[in-house]
């Protein structure tokens, strides 16, 4: 059956963001320690803010509301990480604010999407993101990468309401695009996120695993496993 619609999560699906994220962590605690000259060995400073970042978002309901404002979120977690060295708050603000500059300035386009997406149009099967977060934030990055022209459809958790694995953001794109299930794929990062939900609807589910995770780590099976957004041409043809 002929593919109709090709859906795409945004962050570390196209571009990287996650995958930077330890990297401006990194450069960040740099600046803070030098800046501010403090007494706190960067390992140990890094090992707070990294534990304290995985309990953070790792409660679906704190990651629903913290990612509807990053920076300020940013600020919660380093207070709560480094709450017994007894600093500044504005200097902990200052340093989720600057690691916030230097992650954004990491992003980048993966290789191979802008000439992935251009060969699809060709093809004349329409193009949709289906991402989590802001339309600020979400749109502001397709628009700074220059892949904007490329979608028909683009649904944002903070235009549509309803956020990623709630099934309630496939349902709405079901609704408006009005395409049948069996003719969408869904193309993601995030197991729980991009993959079980639209699996559950029947949409073709394609899993890009750019961190290296193991599948047999989840109770999720996507119907399609690739490492390069390309690689997605000779599945449609």
């Amino acid at each position: 059956m002929k593919i109709e619609l090709i859906l795409f999560d945004l962050d570390d699906t196209l571009m990287a963001f996650d995958i930077v994220s330890n990297e401006a962590w990194e450069k960040a605690a740099d600046e803070f320690i030098k800046t501010n000259n403090i007494n706190i060995k960067k390992n140990i400073l890094l090992e707070k803010i990294h534990k304290t970042k995985k309990w953070y978002w790792g409660d679906p309901e704190r990651h629903r509301i913290g990612r509807k404002n990053l920076n300020s979120t940013r600020r919660e977690i380093l207070k709560l990480a480094l709450e017994k060295f007894n600093i500044e708050t504005k200097a902990l603000e200052d340093f989720a604010d600057n690691y916030s500059n230097i992650h954004e300035s990491l992003w980048y386009l993966f290789d191979d999407v802008a000439e992935t997406l251009e060969k699809i149009k060709n093809m004349n099967i329409k193009i949709g993101a289906v991402t989590n977060g802001t339309s600020e934030n979400q749109r502001s990055k397709m628009r700074r990468f220059d892949i904007e022209k490329y979608f028909d459809y683009v649904f944002v958790e903070g235009e549509v309401g309803y956020g990623k694995p709630d099934i309630k953001m496939y349902e709405y794109m079901l609704q408006t695009t009005k395409v049948e299930n069996e003719k969408i794929i869904m193309v993601g990062d995030n197991l729980v996120w991009d993959i079980e939900p639209p699996n559950k609807l029947g949409i073709y589910t394609i899993w890009i695993n750019k961190k290296g995770l193991k599948l047999e780590d989840y109770n999720i099976k996507p119907k399609k496993t690739i490492n390069n957004i390309s690689e997605i041409i000779e599945l449609i043809k």
